[in-house]
């Protein structure tokens, strides 16, 4: 041990290289699988608040209160939460409201869910009486805040304008969906306004990218009264984004591997050919091929654990900025990349060493102490 830590630390320039070359090429695998990571998430999450990739409504010929098909909440909310591949889920209500003596869709929801939204003016507050209307309504009903003696605007459940409620119109949004064509209120809001307390029309599911599938097996058996359909198209656009993704960070990653272990490679050939004379005084003074090869392994081993350790701290610190940048929020790297990446070191590092110093050991000793 204390004839390794006297060889590197003679060579320090050349360690230093040779550790940095491990530190750059553990530091962007790192980094990449750490975005990779990220990226999924955050854009599970960016995706669960635009849309879902499963909707749960009832089947045909079932009904709710009123005769109209609708789910029970508490037993459909009961019913998704014990469902394991489930990220996340939301209840909504469908119907239509007269205002101004004109017709429009009315979804209740869960209005907190509309915060990434294009909006002007700002979100109702629950239990305020406040709507939020989408930016095709305002344009057919000519509305803007603050009109109607502070902007209540009258609602009623159908064209025939029974059951009139008041309603502050506070915001407008602009999704490019059917958000954009309708009235929306909170859920509970929504039902009492439309005499459905506890029903709703659908269920929004959000199951995790690569289990939709079995998502869609687990409610059917839960909820045999409701009918499970799969928004094919948002489920298998997100599943093939995300595995671009993964591809394009393993490219790179490999490239990088490749491109760090041909230059350590060389940096390891020169270390080397310098050292030929002391491998010819090894092998002079009866040291095994054996043993001088354990010898250098074990620098190169030291070597990658510096570059390995080194490697995740800095690919750590620059997929958490990355991340920071991208989406407000830094991910978190696992610990369990520090392991990856002491193995990739140590790898890199013993694999570049081993072809130079095995075309060393051919060598005979008096022909290299003779420097020929």
């Amino acid at each position: 041990m204390r004839f390794l830590l006297r060889s590197l630390t003679q060579r320090v320039g050349r360690v230093a290289v040779a550790a940095l070359s491990v530190t750059i090429a553990v530091a962007i695998v790192v980094s990449a699988l750490g975005l990779s990571r990220g990226i999924r998430q955050k854009l599970g999450n960016e995706l669960s608040a635009y849309g879902a990739n499963v909707i749960v409504t009832s089947l045909s010929g079932q009904s709710g209160q009123s005769g109209r098909a609708g789910l029970d909440r508490n037993l459909a909310e009961t019913a998704l939460s014990g469902i394991n591949g489930i990220n996340d889920f939301t209840f909504q209500l469908y119907g239509s409201v007269a205002v101004k003596d004109t017709e429009v869709e009315l979804i209740g929801m869960d209005l907190e869910r509309a915060s990434g939204w294009k909006i002007e003016g700002r979100l109702p507050v629950s239990g305020a009486r406040e709507a939020l209307l989408g930016s095709n309504v305002r344009a057919v009903l000519g509305v803007v805040l603050g009109e109607e003696a502070g902007g209540t605007l009258t609602f009623g459940p159908d064209i025939s304008g029974n059951n009139k409620n008041e309603f502050r119109a506070v915001g407008f949004a602009e999704r490019g969906g059917p958000e954009d064509g309708a009235v929306m209120l909170w859920l509970e809001e929504a039902q009492e306004l439309l005499s459905r307390p506890g029903i709703v029309s659908a269920a929004l599911v959000r199951a995790e990218p690569g289990r939709v599938e079995e998502a869609v097996s687990e409610i059917r058996l839960a909820l045999p009264e409701a009918e499970v359909k799969t928004l094919r198209q948002v489920a298998s656009a997100e599943e093939a984004f995300l595995r671009k993704i993964e591809l394009l960070m393993a490219l790179v990653s490999i490239v990088v591997l490749v491109t760090a272990s041909i230059s350590l490679s060389s940096t390891m050939t020169a270390t080397v050919l310098e050292r030929l004379k002391e491998i010819g005084l090894m092998k002079a003074i009866g040291g095994t091929r054996r043993a001088i090869g354990i010898f250098f392994v074990s620098e190169g081993t030291a070597i990658g654990l510096l570059g390995g350790v080194a490697g995740y701290l800095l690919g750590a610190l620059a997929a958490m900025a990355a991340s920071k940048g991208a989406f407000g929020t830094a991910v978190s790297v696992p610990v369990s990349l520090l392991v990856l990446g002491v193995v990739l070191g140590v790898l890199i590092s013993v694999a570049a060493s081993l072809l130079p110093l095995f075309g060393a050991l051919k060598c005979k000793p008096s022909v290299i102490l003779r420097g020929e």
